[in-house]
């Protein structure tokens, strides 16, 4: 399981509580997107036939993040 930043656990709590827990995995999930693999190989110019390498990354590292986001959203 991955750790999540604290800022993560932070807006994550900052969410109303009357959203559906759908509604806040959905945010959660977004307001990771800064800290991507692919937002910086993108940003740092990597050749499009490369963009698979990030993103599986990111996706590896999604997949191992949504048991904490619910965790602290339930």
């Amino acid at each position: 399981m991955a750790v999540l930043r604290p800022d993560v656990v932070g807006f994550i709590k900052s969410l109303p509580k009357d959203k559906h827990p759908m509604i806040q995995l959905s945010a959660a999930m977004l307001y990771l997107q800064p800290q991507a693999n692919f937002a910086r190989a993108y940003a740092d110019g990597v050749p499009k036939s490369k963009y698979w390498e990030p993103t599986l990354e990111d996706s590896l590292d999604l997949v191992a993040k949504i048991p904490r986001l619910a965790s602290y959203i339930y």
